[in-house]
């Protein structure tokens, strides 16, 4: 019999046209994003607790929508819509975006503000067990499960399994930094980027590769198309297991891109990093 779950596949503040009759104070932009108190995985599995999965034609097996809302100062949420869905899958989002406890606001310059959210949603039946051991019996299957969902901020978007964790955004706005968790827990994605005025690549990579050199750690050059990158393998002891890493490092124009992925096996690693890579796209 096939399981029908619900996967949230992205949080992340943009911008959204709205009735409110307060937009001017709006936020599109804070210091520090506002969020679940409990965290966003907990939030996540309440609100898949709660949610009354519509009837879909026999002939639907998925159902994607986004839900638009404000996050208030007092961390209530308020003008919910779901654009071009039924009247049933509206109510059904707003009774249960209404039965979640409050989140903590936002956060600009030391005081709480009105920011915008978008809560993309995907619906669909799926009878594949996502969890290593169908890792280890089925790696094509494992490798379709990798492309099925999809993550996006304002500067890049990517195929994965997995939900937004953190996200943390430098008070100068030059560093930002992004991971998300596999939603079967054997794996985070980390996801940095830097902005620099003026950069001379080459010695960038020359005084890294220095760094670098000083550990355990196996790197070669490489190509993403047309622009050099630096991959990178290591392996280090996190809270007593052996945690193994694969990154790279590029430049699109001045902004320097830090993708990682880890977990307790090299195999997955490998396999999770070359779909990443192939999914990877920077936006214009």
């Amino acid at each position: 019999m096939k399981l029908l779950k619900l996967f949230i596949l992205l949080f992340t503040f943009v911008t959204f046209n709205s009735n409110a009759q307060d937009v001017s104070n709006i936020k599109t932009f804070v210091q520090q994003k506002a969020g679940p108190h409990e965290g966003l995985q907990e939030f996540y599995e309440n609100f898949v607790k709660e949610f009354k999965v519509p009837k879909l034609p026999s002939n639907q097996n998925q159902l994607k929508l986004v839900v638009k809302f404000i996050v208030e100062k007092d961390g209530s949420f308020s003008d919910i819509t779901v654009p071009d869905q039924s009247e049933e899958i509206v109510y059904e989002i707003i009774r249960v975006l209404s039965k979640m406890p409050k989140w903590k606001p936002g956060y600009h310059e030391g005081e709480p503000v009105r920011s915008s959210f978008n809560l993309p949603v995907t619906i669909r039946l799926n009878d594949y067990d996502e969890n290593e051991e169908n890792f280890k019996k089925d790696v094509a299957a494992y490798r379709t499960v990798l492309k099925k969902y999809t993550q996006e901020t304002d500067y890049f978007k990517f195929d994965c399994n997995c939900v937004t964790l953190t996200t943390v955004i430098e008070p100068d706005g030059i560093s930002e930094f992004f991971q998300y968790e596999t939603l079967d827990k054997i794996g985070l994605y980390n996801i940095g980027i830097k902005k620099f005025q003026k950069v001379n690549k080459k010695a960038f990579f020359k005084d890294l590769i220095k760094q670098i050199s000083k550990g355990e750690v196996k790197y070669k050059k490489v190509k993403l198309g047309d622009t050099e990158a630096l991959d990178v393998e290591w392996s280090e002891t996190w809270e007593g297991n052996m945690v193994c890493n694969r990154s790279i490092f590029f430049f699109e124009d001045d902004i320097l891109y830090t993708l990682n992925f880890a977990s307790n096996s090299t195999e997955i690693t490998n396999i999770v990093f070359e779909e990443l890579l192939q999914s990877f796209q920077i936006k214009q």
